[in-house]
């Protein structure tokens, strides 16, 4: 089963699937997701992360002074990581320089690829069973530690795209590729229910309606017993992320009153 391997910027995801084809004309090939994985913390961003730390920790080593707590320095060390590590991406070493970093100083210092390869040695992904291919996808997978790429990574994404939306217009005639993806997170439905009692504290229901690894575009239908309007939120059962808000959509429900009854 080939397992597809996105190195972005932020979080890098697995992506088991499996492809389906026929031999019959009538027959149209298949891609179906099996399964995904991924870690918040292993990803372009924590790469940079630690090249900025690199550089933290050597201009306070040589200079003496700390700077962890000055947002404009760290946001200079952060910019000049980004640029270090695409020039160490195609380099054995770069040189990193900031104009007037902090306290007036001028920052300029060499860091080698085998520097930030072992500032890094711990960000290894855990990998599915049954896989029997890894194509690398992702910015990040430029980066020599993670490299070992089969695919180039811009031309996956364009490419695959072009052909996921060639197939789903009408002005063009290809061949029919399925795909069939799935959602990595839990979807519940939350509403109060109607108070019996006149002043009673209304209760809320929370409804798994996507269980994490149900089929994208897949239809549920709800039943309320309702003689008012009234809302429906749609939620993450879990916050995705830190800081990311649970809660994406609310729907309101008007014109309940007064609605034929058997309808």
């Amino acid at each position: 089963m080939p397992c597809l391997r996105d190195c972005g910027v932020d979080e890098p995801a697995i992506i088991e699937d499996e492809f389906i084809t026929h031999d019959s004309v009538d027959m149209h090939p298949q891609c179906h997701a099996a399964y995904i994985w991924y870690d918040r913390y292993t990803g372009g961003t924590e790469l940079d992360r630690r090249l900025r730390d690199l550089m933290l920790n050597d201009f306070q080593k040589r200079y003496k002074r700390d700077i962890s707590t000055d947002k404009c320095a760290m946001a200079k060390l952060w910019k000049e990581a980004g640029r270090v590590k695409a020039i160490l991406s195609a380099n054995s070493d770069a040189m990193a320089t900031i104009k007037s970093l902090a306290f007036d100083i001028d920052y300029k210092a060499k860091f080698t690829r085998a520097e930030f390869e072992a500032a890094c040695k711990d960000l290894k992904l855990r990998y599915a069973d049954n896989i029997t291919s890894v194509i690398l996808t992702g910015g990040s997978s430029r980066t020599p530690m993670i490299q070992d790429a089969n695919v180039n990574a811009d031309e996956a994404a364009v490419l695959g795209a072009a052909l996921h939306g060639t197939g789903l217009s009408r002005q063009f005639k290809t061949k029919d590729i399925r795909i069939t993806d799935i959602g990595p997170y839990d979807i519940q439905v939350a509403y109060q229910v109607e108070a019996k009692n006149p002043g009673a504290r209304p209760r809320t229901i929370n409804t798994l309606v996507f269980p994490a690894g149900s089929k994208t575009g897949t239809k549920k239908t709800l039943t309320f017993k309702r003689q008012n309007d009234f809302s429906v939120k749609l939620a993450y059962k879990a916050s995705p992320a830190p800081g990311l808000p649970i809660e994406f959509l609310e729907a309101e429900i008007s014109g309940v009153n007064g609605y034929p009854e058997h309808h």
